[in-house]
């Protein structure tokens, strides 16, 4: 397997600066950051807060149990609980991606990208375009990966429009 390559920043991009000594810079152009979880070894011990390896699929069912029963088993958090991952904690600007975020516990506030979703959502995006999260209130959980790292990094666009048409389709179900 060959570890992608690091996309190179410049200009106007999510990281994009001329110091290469900068977070964004740094965050954007190491390449063994990049190439760990290419290593089977490194996917084998789940690293910590970075390089996540799973399918779209493997992110909404951890979503989706998080919040609901799967499998012949009941959600893996209480209701208060999930309310609480979903609760702002912190605002202000990302460091590396020079952009305003709401963080929650541990999550993104998903809701706070994704309006549609409402309040009560959680979950997380990764550098490389996906976007995973649970919306209790809806009984909801969303995956999405990418075969192609996006540049700048952060959620692919894409997300917006796929979001809008789970809820428009479980709208209709309901």
């Amino acid at each position: 397997m060959t570890p992608p390559t690091a996309p190179s920043p410049t200009g106007s991009s999510r990281y994009g600066t001329s110091s290469p000594r900068s977070r964004p810079r740094k965050a954007a152009q190491n390449p063994e950051l990049w190439e760990l979880p290419n290593f089977r070894t490194v996917r084998s011990r789940g690293p910590a807060s970075f390089g996540g390896v799973a399918s779209a699929r493997g992110m909404a069912r951890m979503y989706a149990a998080a919040i609901g029963p799967l499998g012949g088993r009941g959600p893996l958090l209480k209701p208060d609980t999930a309310a609480d991952f979903a609760q702002i904690h912190s605002f202000g600007q990302d460091l590396v991606a020079r952009e305003q975020e709401a963080f929650a516990v541990g999550f993104h506030a998903t809701s706070e990208v994704y309006p549609v979703l409402g309040q009560g959502a959680f979950g997380h995006s990764g550098a490389g375009g996906q976007q995973a999260f649970a919306d209790p209130r809806n009984g909801l959980a969303y995956g999405y990966s990418r075969r192609r790292f996006p540049f700048p990094g952060g959620p692919a666009p894409e997300n917006e429009r796929l979001i809008r048409a789970l809820y428009a389709a479980a709208d209709r179900l309901r």
